[in-house]
């Protein structure tokens, strides 16, 4: 008997699915790394396609009277893929109208109205920057006033960018989620999701939720007429509610077990609403948690009661089942699978002793602000993001701990990384206008510190701050570390400030109070407490 299409199970599990994938969403996905290495131009195939099909023309724009079936694929896909391609600009030999590397619209669609002749970016590049110009001439101002701040390298190749990767490299995985088909989140499907269950036991509360179980009456509800009678009672048909939830040994145990969490189910009309109400048990439990766990295993275990009754002539018995259920958990206990956050706001519970693995054990640390050396200058700034309002800011001290001069900077809607990095970057871009050269940078970002030393692409914009980063770094030069927030105090704090607009700082007395006494703090080397794992 079929109970689903496969149609409906390719669906990540939180959208009811079993989490396949389809053949369709997968063919799609190669498709666009198709289009992603054509556009890269970077091996034999790619110019052999270039040379072939779009010479002379943007590869958009390419068609042919009788193309092969790759280029059919790459049709396709195009449209739908090149608008998550964005271009960092290296020696600019990317399309100035059609190609998308200053906004996120081609500039064909900025600007409306005009001629938009064949031009490549790196004919708008100068020695000394942008040719602002010749700029004015095609674009309005307020498109050069986003050009101007585009950093570029003219002695390296022009790099892409894949927007629905976090680290901007396309990957298949990516792909796919971007392009595959949807359906909306369901709360109960997300819980049934358990990486400490096995696969049959979520399996099974899979097709609980479906009725796609072969009880009688579901069986004759799919026109299979068959004598039906429960075989924990003997005196009611074989129903799926009767069997899992109301019947009088379900009900026995449902009772037993949901008194250890000190609740009581009830009012339960389907297997949706079962797993739902344990969840919603307590104001403490995740999607995670041991309250979501057990229902699910309660339930294999009636279900294992009944066919043993069907097929092997065994009886339901309430203690029998509870025993099961304990002995389950108990060996999931040995097996490592069940960790504190199961038991979030059930410390007491009974089961809690069987978290493996002795506690994360941690030490306070005395973490302080480390004065350079003599002569060279300090640079620390951080930033913060409330209600998606983005602002930054910094210092830079001498090594006496005294202020040079302090920042802070609104910058809008940005996320916690993009907003570090633009705070960097305002901080090495005071530094050069006043001529200093900060030998030493500090950040709080682990992330941000090690896409600036790797020189990975990042995803956009962002790959574009953190060229200007590099390119101020290697010119200083200066070094990037990552401080503990105890060692970064002055600079969290300027971050937190929520002034709206810029502010430079020349002296120390303009400083908000909380600030003035943190860098007394750190110029004195009081030291701030963090609490470390004793691995490091």
């Amino acid at each position: 008997m079929h109970w689903a299409s496969w149609e409906k199970l390719c669906f990540p599990s939180e959208e009811g699915g079993l989490g396949f994938r389809s053949f369709r969403d997968m063919s799609r996905a190669f498709a666009a790394k198709l289009w992603w290495r054509f556009r890269s131009g970077d091996s034999i195939w790619a110019e052999f396609m270039h040379a072939k099909y779009s010479s002379g023309c943007h590869p958009l724009e390419a068609s042919s009277g009788r193309p092969s079936r790759t280029w059919r694929r790459l049709e396709a896909i195009r449209g739908v893929v090149e608008p998550k391609i964005r271009w960092c600009i290296g020696e600019g030999l990317v399309d100035f109208w059609k190609d998308r590397w200053a906004l996120d619209n081609p500039l064909e669609e900025v600007v409306v109205g005009a001629e938009h002749p064949h031009f490549l970016v790196s004919e708008f590049l100068t020695r000394d920057g942008w040719d602002e110009a010749r700029l004015a001439q095609w674009v309005p101002d307020s498109v050069i006033g986003v050009i101007r701040d585009i950093p570029f390298e003219v002695s390296q190749k022009d790099r892409l960018v894949w927007v629905p990767s976090s680290s901007g490299l396309f990957s298949v995985n990516s792909a796919w989620e971007f392009l595959r088909q949807r359906r909306c989140p369901s709360l109960v499907d997300s819980l049934l999701g358990q990486p400490a269950l096995p696969a049959k036991m979520v399996f099974l509360a899979w097709r609980l939720v479906r009725k796609f179980i072969p009880l009688d009456v579901v069986l004759k509800s799919r026109g299979v007429m068959i004598p039906s009678r429960c075989g924990c009672c003997y005196g009611e048909e074989e129903d799926l509610l009767h069997v899992f939830v109301t019947g009088p040994i379900a009900s026995q145990v449902w009772t037993r077990v949901s008194r250890r969490f000190g609740f009581q189910m009830r009012n339960c009309s389907t297997m949706a609403s079962v797993f739902i109400a344990w969840f919603l048990s307590s104001d403490t439990s995740s999607k995670n948690h041991i309250r979501v766990i057990v229902p699910i295993v309660v339930c294999w275990f009636f279900w294992r009661a009944r066919n043993q009754e069907r097929f092997q002539g065994g009886r339901w018995e309430v203690n029998r089942i509870i025993w099961d259920v304990e002995n389950f958990i108990e060996q999931l206990g040995r097996a490592n699978k069940l960790k504190g956050f199961h038991f979030k706001g059930d410390e007491d519970c009974e089961w809690r002793r069987l978290v493996s693995g002795p506690a994360r054990r941690s030490s306070p640390r005395a973490i302080a602000w480390e004065k350079p050396p003599c002569g060279v200058f300090k640079l620390n700034t951080d930033a913060s993001v409330i209600n998606g309002r983005a602002m930054g800011g910094g210092l830079v001290r001498n090594y006496q701990g005294k202020l040079i001069f302090a920042f802070y900077k609104e910058f809008g809607e940005h996320g916690v990384l993009e907003a570090e990095c633009l705070a960097l970057l305002e901080g090495l871009q005071l530094c050069l206008q006043r001529g200093l050269v900060p030998s030493l940078v500090e950040v709080d970002s682990k992330v941000l510190v090690h896409l600036v030393v790797s020189g990975a692409v990042a995803k956009w914009p962002l790959c574009n701050s953190l060229r200007k980063v590099r390119r101020f770094l290697e010119g200083f030069p200066a070094t990037i570390s990552h401080v503990f927030r105890e060692a970064n105090g002055p600079a969290d704090r300027l971050a937190a400030v929520g002034a709206t607009g810029s502010h430079v700082f020349e002296e120390g007395s303009y400083l908000p109070a909380s600030v003035r006494s943190a860098i007394v703090l750190d110029s004195l080397g009081v030291p701030g407490v963090r609490w470390l794992s004793e691995d490091g």
